[in-house]
């Protein structure tokens, strides 16, 4: 696994707009929780959405995946959620 990288917006957006795919680390089956939100969200956009959380098998209707090493392609995009925020 390689190291987080400090890169300014301009760097961010062009990472996010040339990404195909987006892992949400965190993600949460309750409704109310944000990180659901966005899983709710992107689902309905062009990235292949990957849930990552150990607690669950399913999120939203997509296989949850235990860690990032258990996703089947690499990523370059990763939206990580805090189960306490």
């Amino acid at each position: 696994m390689t190291a987080a990288v400090e890169v300014d917006a301009r760097e961010r957006l062009r990472i996010i707009r040339n990404s195909k795919s987006v892992a949400l680390v965190g993600v949460s089956a309750n409704p109310i929780r944000s990180s659901n939100f966005v899983a709710s969200y992107l689902i309905r956009t062009d990235f292949v959405t990957y849930p990552v959380n150990p607690m669950y098998d399913e999120v939203l209707g997509m296989r949850c995946h235990p860690s990032l090493a258990d996703l089947p392609e690499s990523l370059n995009c990763a939206s990580c959620h805090d189960p306490h925020g």
